[in-house]
């Protein structure tokens, strides 16, 4: 958005319409059909397509792609590269009757929030995976930063939460 260029039109069209008297209105007139055919900043839609894997990167401050496409049987995996920050994959509780398996474990395990991951630590840590395919649907989760260098997640109190979606086609 230009802000500028509309606080420039809108004082020189005050100026015109203070000095003009009743030709001020066809003055404002034209700054409002100006302000209106502007350009608005819009967010470019999503450009990736369904694949059979997609690979989720996280860092302290973005994920990409912040929507994973997946293609049904396809799994998702998450790769940390935060700086300082250990993270986690957290999806609510009502996740596990997408999933087409019933066991979660090893890499995702029931906590207050629904399901939560392993630490992904991203130092030539672990990264996580799905456990098993989704169901297709969309689904909402959150990725939660925490802790630092001593390896600890903080997931009690995250620092910081990211959020995200995996839609299966």
């Amino acid at each position: 958005m230009r802000i500028v260029p509309v606080l420039v039109v809108l004082a020189a069209a005050l100026l015109l319409a203070c000095a003009s008297g009743s030709g001020g209105s066809e003055a404002m007139k034209a700054v409002e059909k100006d302000m209106t055919t502007q350009e608005q900043f819009k967010s470019p839609p999503t450009t990736n397509k369904p694949r059979k894997n997609v690979t989720v990167q996280f860092t302290q401050a973005s994920v990409h792609p912040s929507i994973a496409r997946v293609l049904p049987g396809g799994n998702v995996a998450w790769v940390n590269y935060a700086d300082t920050f250990v993270g986690a994959v957290v999806f609510p509780a009502s996740i596990k009757e997408s999933f087409t398996c019933d066991q979660m474990r090893p890499l995702f395990s029931k906590v207050v929030a629904g399901y939560q991951s392993i630490p992904i630590t991203g130092e030539g840590g672990e990264n996580v995976t799905l456990p098993c395919p989704l169901k297709p649907g969309t689904y909402d989760y959150q990725i939660y930063l925490g802790g630092g260098g001593d390896g600890s997640l903080g997931i009690d109190n995250p620092e910081q939460t990211l959020p995200a979606k995996i839609i299966v086609e």
